[in-house]
């Protein structure tokens, strides 16, 4: 893998965020989860890069190297949406992206394809100390509002891009039920995915091959690359 990541800063919603990159392509956003950074995808991105992606981890607001909108944190899922949704527009332009999000990411992800059908190819779902140490604390405490406050189910039914649903067995944050109710909810034919093996809450980081094998061949059943 020669893909070497690469810092930025772009002006989202009139502050100035941060974000790694690596490769040419496809734009594939990964969002990172609660109390973390981008960081959290660097062993994941160069694997997705050599696949033909342009692969692109911001911090979140108020996250690392990020400043919050009005100096205030998050705390409602479809905020912080809206944001991811503006950050998309500012970095890859006219583009229609691939989202993956894991945590309170993949909670931005769900909310992007109700609230914008069309607006992304396909989305993916997925659930280190160090990370978590990135970020300020009320950010944390935000961020945990956040994913209370996430509930998306009378909106699922205005999906209209694909859906990877990926839990991981060790993953107790995350019912295995909630999983499969939502893919049931969403319109027939568009979501897939389910419970993985032998993985955990950190699952970019625990097994960054694995996760983008699991996403490639989603992609790729889809056509999508």
């Amino acid at each position: 893998m020669a893909h070497e990541i690469t810092g930025r800063y772009a002006k989202v919603q009139n502050t100035r965020a941060y974000f790694d990159e690596c490769g040419s392509g496809i734009p594939l956003i990964c969002i990172h989860m609660g109390w973390a950074c981008s960081l959290q995808w660097q062993y994941f991105m160069p694997i997705m890069a050599d696949a033909g992606f342009h692969v692109i981890a911001p911090d979140l607001p108020g996250h690392a190297k990020s400043y919050p909108v009005n100096w205030t944190p998050f705390k409602k899922m479809y905020d912080y949406s809206e944001w991811v949704w503006n950050f998309i527009a500012a970095v890859c332009p006219e583009q229609k992206p691939v989202v993956c999000g894991s945590g309170i990411g993949g909670d931005m992800t769900l909310q992007i394809a109700c609230n914008h059908p069309g607006g992304i190819r396909a989305g993916k779902v997925i659930e280190s100390q160090w990370p978590h140490r990135a970020t300020y604390q009320e950010t944390c405490v935000a961020d945990m509002d956040a994913w209370n406050d996430h509930d998306v189910r009378d909106k699922l039914q205005q999906i209209t891009c694909p859906i990877f649903m990926f839990k991981d067995e060790a993953d107790y944050h995350v019912p295995d039920q909630d999983v499969r109710d939502t893919m049931a909810a969403i319109p027939a034919g568009l979501a897939e995915g389910g419970i993985a093996k032998g993985m955990g809450h950190l699952i970019m980081m625990e097994d960054p091959q694995g996760l983008a094998a699991a996403c490639l061949g989603f992609l790729r059943r889809r056509k999508i690359i």
